[in-house]
């Protein structure tokens, strides 16, 4: 707390006692008030500062509380958010290669078109392959949209409770075991079927592929349901037709070439049943994700207003404070003032009785009681 009583003592305005006499006694009678009043002064401040501390140290320990819920929500937020982005982005790819089908279907029918069937078909391929990455990259540590087992858990409490949401493995892979009990197993980034004869572990020696990457070299000769024959090596003398089963995960959408390369509106009309079921799964994952969503902004939505108004009320238990140290420091000056003015009389009484005393009459029995009743 300031030595309030240094100004008082050099403030301007009627003299004071210090400038008014030179008196050792007052000085040292004056000195003695000022401290009492002061140390009286510094009990109390020291007092009110240590109930209004105690009272912010308890509004600044549920901030930090609230603060730290709504660090979790956040860190949920965003991977959430992450998540139901790239599954944004997926259905808009979908969407696009539904157009690609679409153009391949009026380039073929097109009289005056020179219709490709390689170009649409790496053009799927290259869509269907972004899907693949979208849902198997993240930034975020938790990826929901490659684990069929990974849950994220979130707050959904103040005190503690959480809840869950399951991830679902969305992206597009298949396999094909053939009749002879070997599986061939797309590799997407190198548009190859690799044949294993234990998968993952044991590739067929030598190694046998079959590539996609030309429409010419693994060609569908039929499909059913599950059931394929497929040629590999096609167009060459080590053409080889094989049967087998097609095993589909994620989101089930296939390779051009399991589609004819889009040559036929049966493997157009497979294809775009297809991506629609995909999209339907798409929806219904959207949907789940959009919940936990509105969940999540709720629930920051309490922890922020919390946080606000915990620091408003820390705010005003701090202006609280301050304004009682300002009133016992106002009564305190308040205190003084009237202590020196009554000092500063006193003096000018003793004063004034001593000017009337005839010199030499100091030891008269009636003047030294005057003198002594205002001493």
């Amino acid at each position: 707390m300031s030595n309030i009583f240094d100004a008082l003592r050099s403030s301007g305005g009627q003299p004071t006692i210090f400038n008014a006499q030179g008196n050792v006694q007052a000085a040292t009678l004056s000195k003695q008030m000022q401290n009492s009043i002061l140390g009286e002064g510094n009990k109390q401040t020291l007092r009110i500062q240590a109930e209004y501390d105690t009272k912010v140290q308890k509004q600044n320990f549920e901030k930090d509380r609230w603060t730290q819920h709504n660090k979790l929500i956040e860190d949920a937020q965003d991977i959430i958010n992450n998540n139901f982005t790239r599954l944004e982005g997926i259905y808009s790819t979908l969407d696009r290669m539904l157009n690609t089908i679409n153009s391949a279907e009026n380039s073929q029918n097109d009289p005056d078109s020179n219709f490709r069937a390689d170009g649409y078909s790496a053009t799927f391929d290259s869509q269907l392959k972004s899907i693949y990455s979208s849902a198997d990259e993240s930034r975020v540590t938790t990826n929901l949209l490659n684990s069929d087992s990974r849950e994220l858990d979130y707050p959904i409490s103040f005190n503690g409770v959480l809840s869950k949401v399951g991830g679902a493995d969305i992206r597009p892979s298949y396999y094909i075991t053939d009749s002879g009990g070997k599986r061939w197993q797309v590799e997407t980034d190198t548009k190859l079927l690799r044949q294993y004869d234990s998968y993952p572990d044991a590739p067929t020696s030598p190694s046998k592929v079959a590539s996609f990457n030309r429409v010419d070299s693994l060609v569908l000769n039929g499909i059913s349901g599950d059931d394929v024959t497929f040629t590999t090596s096609a167009n060459t003398a080590d053409a080889v037709t094989r049967t087998g089963t097609l095993n589909r995960s994620g989101l089930e959408i296939l390779n051009s070439w399991l589609y004819g390369n889009f040559s036929t509106s049966e493997g157009r009309n497979r294809a775009r049943e297809d991506i629609a079921a995909a999209k339907e799964a798409l929806f219904l994952e959207k949907a789940r994700y959009a919940m936990v969503k509105t969940t999540l902004n709720y629930h920051s939505d309490v922890a922020t207003a919390q946080i606000r108004d915990i620091r408003d009320e820390t705010l005003k238990i701090q202006q609280e404070g301050q304004r009682k140290v300002a009133d016992v420091q106002d009564e305190l000056v308040r205190k003084y003032k009237a202590a020196q003015s009554a000092l500063a009389q006193k003096f000018s009484l003793k004063a004034s009785l001593s000017a009337l005393i005839p010199s030499g009459s100091s030891n008269n029995p009636v003047m030294q009681i005057l003198m002594d009743i205002n001493a």
